[in-house]
């Protein structure tokens, strides 16, 4: 799990391309739950740089592989499981998505590509070196480390406490992962199908999670009335995860924003764009300055700029350009290249 942990940390940073590394062995791993983790965390990192729909198809991935284990069939008391509602709803087209193909076969050759910072590419877009910089981010070794882990050993009929625990986490992460994937593709009926079959006992993390899509399926419903509640939520769960608490008052934030709940907007946005960007977190502090800069506090934009600029020179090529292309990343901020 040492590996899976750093990939995750590393991606708080906003780190991608380090984190890569770890993730492209790790979702090969024989453990249907560790690469059902990995994946799961190579499309949360590649969502957050716009890029939906290619996550889609890493969390597809994650959840073909807890089906072929049996790890995501069995729902909450009884309830069907995730293969078999998605096998009822055609219009997910989850087994499809499984099967394909991750663009440019990253699960394959992530670290060969990260590691060589896909030379020409990086030669022709990043002048001031991103292959260089990515070396320095990477553990020499980072396979060697993700399968120095002792495996999970997810089998039926064998599984202790602490693996049912993980295997819960695992399918809810893929779950909750295509919700926000459909979120940030416009289907917003589709996500709300994904986080109703999200009803399992899991880690504080993952109720987290679960809120924060709640809200933000509101968000993008035109509701943000109704975002609020489930914003809280997420606020108070007990969790010890600086990141997550900080991503939990964003959240609010925007939604008291969207509702013209202005001052304790500014307050929670404020307090925790300071901690987000003291602890690094620059994935969190982009999007909570664009927010103020959207309040009036015009003089965080720079600060957002800033801070995107940062990610994206730690993002992998392939990340980079979704980015690019992405609608909900503003690139168009940055007055040459976001690279340079």
């Amino acid at each position: 799990m040492a590996a899976w942990l750093a990939a995750v940390a590393l991606g708080a940073r906003g780190h991608y391309a380090a984190a890569a590394t770890h993730l492209g062995p790790l979702a090969r791993s024989p453990d249907p739950v560790l690469a059902a983790l990995a994946a799961a965390t190579r499309a949360s990192h590649l969502r957050q740089v716009g890029g939906h729909a290619a996550a889609r198809s890493w969390d597809a991935r994650g959840l073909h592989r807890l089906t072929a284990a049996g790890a995501a069939d069995a729902g909450p008391d009884g309830a069907p499981g995730l293969a078999a509602a998605a096998r009822a709803d055609a219009r997910l087209d989850l087994a499809a998505d499984a099967r394909a193909e991750v663009p440019l076969a990253l699960a394959a050759d992530a670290p060969a590509d990260v590691r060589l910072g896909l030379a020409a590419d990086a030669r022709r877009k990043e002048p001031l070196g991103l292959a260089a910089d990515v070396q320095r981010d990477v553990p020499l070794d980072p396979a060697a480390d993700a399968w120095r882990d002792v495996p999970l050993g997810l089998t039926v009929g064998s599984r202790s406490d602490v693996q049912l625990g993980l295997a819960a986490d695992a399918r809810s992460d893929v779950l909750l992962g295509l919700a926000a994937d459909a979120v940030g593709l416009g289907r917003v009926g589709e996500a709300r199908r994904l986080v109703a079959l999200d009803t399992g006992d899991v880690s504080p993390r993952c109720r987290v999670r679960r809120s924060w899509l709640r809200a933000e399926i509101e968000l993008a419903a035109g509701n943000a009335p109704a975002a609020i509640a489930p914003a809280r939520a997420a606020l108070g769960v007990e969790f010890g995860s600086i990141r997550h608490r900080v991503k939990s008052a964003i959240v609010l934030g925007a939604a008291l924003a969207a509702t013209g709940e202005r001052d304790e907007a500014e307050e929670l946005l404020v307090g925790n764009l300071r901690i987000a960007a003291d602890r690094g977190l620059r994935p969190l502090v982009w999007p909570a300055a664009l927010v103020l800069d959207q309040l009036g506090h015009t003089e965080r934009k720079e600060q957002a700029v800033d801070a995107l600029r940062c990610v994206l020179r730690h993002s992998d090529p392939i990340a980079r350009c979704h980015a690019e292309a992405s609608p909900w990343v503003p690139t168009w901020l940055f007055a040459s290249a976001p690279n340079r």
